[in-house]
């Protein structure tokens, strides 16, 4: 019942237009603070892991080797997952963060949009990047105002972007996840996903309906290379 009634909760609360007002900027506000805090500590992750974060790699690796993703648990080896407890957690809550970061005016904001954008891409997660590029370009075209800014937007967080690059560790990473998308035939993850797509047609045939929540876990841990986060 707890997303019905939160659902409940949003739709009334934008009902009525102060309240609206007070939940966007409430909204707004903290996804600045926390696109700032979780990409200052993602990037500084990148360089020097803190050892619980050294810890939390070794131990959930050990309880689920498909851990073994997010890399090895030293400077520049590891996937950013900031302060969640994994890369996909970490930039799919960072897009909706940066999405409402760039409207906003200010050196706050900037400097939010710097390090949520930098601590996303050494994330890793390719389905975040489109996501981001999908929901600026949606934003462009439905409201032209923000055109310029975005523009200049862009064109800053591509000075970072090359800057970044100079180092020869950032460089190896983002240049091996971009070209990912041109050599799907070498690509682990996609190759993964397909084949525990396929595996997983004749179960989806038989039993269209799910057999409810855990039964990934429960009926096909170790069979298949999908996870339970990775499809419906």
């Amino acid at each position: 019942l707890a997303p019905l009634v939160f659902g409940f909760y949003i739709y009334t609360e934008l009902t009525v237009s102060e309240r609206r007002e007070a939940q966007i900027n409430c909204l707004q506000k903290t996804f600045i603070w926390g696109a700032l805090i979780m990409g200052c500590y993602g990037i500084v992750q990148f360089v020097a892991p803190p050892p619980w974060d050294i810890q939390w790699m070794l131990a959930t690796q050990t309880a689920w080797p498909g851990l073994g993703s997010i890399g090895t648990p030293e400077p520049f080896g590891l996937r950013v997952f900031s302060t969640m407890n994994g890369p996909g957690a970490f930039a799919l809550t960072l897009v909706p963060g940066l999405v409402l970061v760039i409207n906003q005016r200010g050196w706050l904001p900037v400097l939010a949009a710097i390090a949520g954008c930098g601590a996303l891409l050494l994330s890793s997660v390719r389905t975040a990047w489109i996501a981001v590029c999908c929901a600026v370009l949606l934003l462009a075209f439905r409201n032209r105002k923000y055109m310029t800014r975005l523009i200049l937007g862009s064109a800053v967080l591509g000075i970072c972007l090359i800057g970044a690059m100079t180092l020869e560790p950032v460089r190896d990473t983002l240049q091996s996840r971009f070209q990912s998308f041109i050599n799907l035939e070498d690509d682990t993850s996609f190759q993964d996903r397909m084949s525990g797509s396929e595996q997983m047609i004749t179960y989806v045939s038989e039993e269209p309906l799910g057999m409810g929540l855990g039964t990934m876990d429960a009926n096909f841990l170790g069979k298949t290379p999908l996870g339970p986060r990775d499809s419906g």
